[in-house]
């Protein structure tokens, strides 16, 4: 586990635009984002500071700042794809539990996000619930292979759960 850079990151979330809108955008370094599902609707991307090997994150790409705000229909579309999503790391990953949560700050990010967080046998549990989701513990520090490997796993489990579930992913 390597060190989170938080006051870096803090002052690049306080100083910048939206993040999750940059990254809808695609007005970041792209090259350093590894997008596991995106449509007009919705963006899965890997965290670039995991936790957990696998760890995603999905967003709606409008800039919406707190889950009361959207109507059943577009919750229920988020959901859906959060859902597959679980699916899709569990499938990739052979977590046994994959915890999901839904955040955002006014303080840090405001835009909702979906942390959709494997959990992996074994794991103690000190290192569960909460925790699992915590970078002041300390972040995974993948190669760029690791990474490319990781994304090309969640993406062919998403392709796969489409072909099952006839509807939209």
């Amino acid at each position: 586990m390597g060190r989170f850079e938080f006051d870096k990151y803090h002052k690049r979330i306080r100083e910048g635009p939206c993040l999750f809108c940059s990254l809808a955008n695609h007005d970041v370094d792209v090259t350093q984002e590894h997008y596991l599902y995106e449509d007009e609707f919705a963006i899965v991307v890997l965290d670039r500071y995991p936790t957990q090997y696998g760890y995603s994150l999905v967003f709606p790409r409008q800039h919406v700042e707190q889950i009361f705000l959207l109507d059943t229909e577009t919750y229920l579309r988020l959901q859906a794809i959060v859902h597959k999503t679980v699916k899709a790391v569990q499938l990739a990953t052979g977590a046994e539990r994959v915890y999901t949560a839904c955040l955002g700050s006014q303080l840090l990010s405001p835009h909702i996000h979906y942390h959709v967080v494997p959990i992996f046998p074994g794991l103690p549990l000190e290192d569960q619930q909460w925790n699992a989701l915590d970078k002041s513990r300390g972040v995974l520090k993948y190669s760029e292979q690791t990474f490319s490997e990781v994304a090309t796993k969640i993406m062919y489990a998403m392709k796969k759960i489409a072909g099952e579930d006839k509807d939209h992913f």
